[in-house]
């Protein structure tokens, strides 16, 4: 046995002894083995140690200026290899054929480099899904002209057979967020039904399995028709009961934070879909903190090495998710607030000011026959001119500012029209009333110090 392979086979093991998912499985390797360097006494071993359990064999290719017909013979004939020689690869359930993962060599996939070298097909994926291959893991390291515009996200490629690198672009995929629960779960978080029926007793591992999805999985999946006895299953699932009933429809839900991302979620019955971690939603009719104690205390009596830890109220997991969110506002308003005040002192000023070097015109003015009335107007008509100056620009500011505050925002978009109005109205009414003193002082300008003056 080689030495580099030997070392995986006798130390891999070891490294993966005490750590194990959440399905008790050790941590897996993916060996991508090339279909040009096939070596027996390479793959023997390797195919050994996934057996149990550590890994699985898939295909790499490395070719250049290559044709349909020979692309495919290469891959079935290394598929049949893999299966019949060494039982490296599964079979698809449903058509028999043996199915593989798959690499590309020198990260070309789907004809992507601009020079096109070391591939040559335009319709690569095309041909891979068609000879068996379940999921292409070929994502080069930016900066790379093969590089794909969208990462760390999946999406359906939209494969073009008759234009280089057409994979680059396609529909993003939604990622149910799936809860087990039980009867009675959604009454208990006070989440009513849209549409449908709750889970029963009698959904259970022996009959029909069925589901509750929120309202955005139905829209996403069945936008023109209801959801209700529809099916789905989920990517992977080859058991004889993988097809699930949607028997009802219920609200979209933030189940962590306000700003969590809009999951599309699926609540299946625990009964069908059991988990390793298990929450307990307890509904009172009294005061929720009273019921603590009890409830330590009948899980105790049921089993007492049983622990029970993180136990608090729903109100009190709110106020926690929404702390920060809750500080940063307050924050902000009182930095607001004072802001206000600051621009109201200085309205306040400059207009003082101002009246005060038009004290003989507004002498004159009132010597002329102009009444109180007309010389408090002039005085709050120019801070109101100076005021929507000011509004004006601090909107164009706000527009640009708000990109950075989007993360503070719930249930209002960035460019919300009431609040844009609100804040000019508020900011107006503000110089409004900081004038007004000094239009009162303005229309008690003395005629005749005006006059003598002059």
């Amino acid at each position: 046995m080689p030495t580099r392979v030997a070392r995986w086979v006798s130390d891999y093991p070891r490294l993966c002894e005490g750590h194990r998912d959440a399905d008790g499985c050790a941590p897996k390797h993916t060996f991508f083995f090339p279909s040009e360097e096939y070596r027996p006494e390479h793959l023997d071993p390797l195919v050994a140690l996934c057996a149990q359990g550590y890994g699985e064999i898939e295909i790499h290719l490395h070719h250049d200026n290559d044709t349909e017909a020979n692309f495919r013979t290469s891959i079935a004939r290394f598929c049949k290899v893999l299966h019949e020689r060494h039982g490296a690869l599964p079979r698809d359930p449903v058509t028999g054929e043996p199915t593989f993962a798959f690499i590309h060599g020198n990260w070309s996939l789907d004809n992507s480099r601009a020079d096109g070298r070391w591939c040559g097909l335009n319709n690569e994926l095309i041909l891979l899904r068609e000879l068996g291959c379940y999921a292409d893991f070929t994502l080069p390291s930016a900066p790379s002209d093969t590089q794909t515009s969208t990462i760390n996200s999946i999406y359906y490629s939209t494969d073009d057979p008759n234009a280089p690198k057409s994979h680059d672009t396609g529909t993003p995929v939604r990622v149910a967020n799936i809860r087990s629960v039980s009867p009675g779960y959604l009454a208990a978080i006070g989440t009513p039904l849209r549409r449908g029926r709750d889970f029963t007793s009698g959904d259970n591992d022996s009959s029909l399995r069925v589901a509750i999805v929120d309202e955005a999985f139905a829209k996403h999946f069945w936008p023109s028709s209801d959801a209700i006895g529809r099916r789905f299953k989920h990517q992977g699932d080859t058991t004889s009961r993988q097809w699930i009933t949607v028997v009802g429809v219920v609200p979209n839900i933030k189940h962590s934070r306000l700003d969590e991302p809009t999951d599309i979620q699926v609540y299946e019955v625990h009964a069908q879909a059991t988990t390793w971690v298990n929450h307990v939603v307890v509904r009172t009719r009294g005061a929720p903190e009273g019921a603590i104690a009890e409830l330590r205390r009948q899980v105790k009596a049921l089993d007492p090495l049983v622990p029970v830890f993180e136990v608090h109220t729903l109100s009190s997991a709110v106020d926690e998710s929404l702390a920060t969110r809750r500080l940063t506002n307050t924050l902000l308003t009182a930095f607001s607030i004072a802001a206000l005040l600051l621009a109201a002192i200085g309205i306040y000023g400059v207009i003082s000011i101002a009246v005060s070097g038009r004290i003989r015109e507004f002498g004159i003015r009132a010597a002329l026959g102009a009444t109180g009335g007309n010389v408090r107007s002039l005085v709050i008509r120019h801070a109101i001119v100076l005021a929507l100056v000011g509004v004006g620009l601090g909107l164009a500011g706000a527009l640009w500012a708000t990109r950075f505050l989007q993360g503070l925002l719930y249930g209002v978009g960035r460019f919300d029209l009431v609040t844009f109005i609100g804040v000019a109205v508020a900011l107006t009414t503000t110089a409004i009333v900081a004038s007004y003193l000094p239009a009162r002082r303005a229309t008690r300008a003395d005629p005749m110090l005006a006059l003598r003056a002059e």
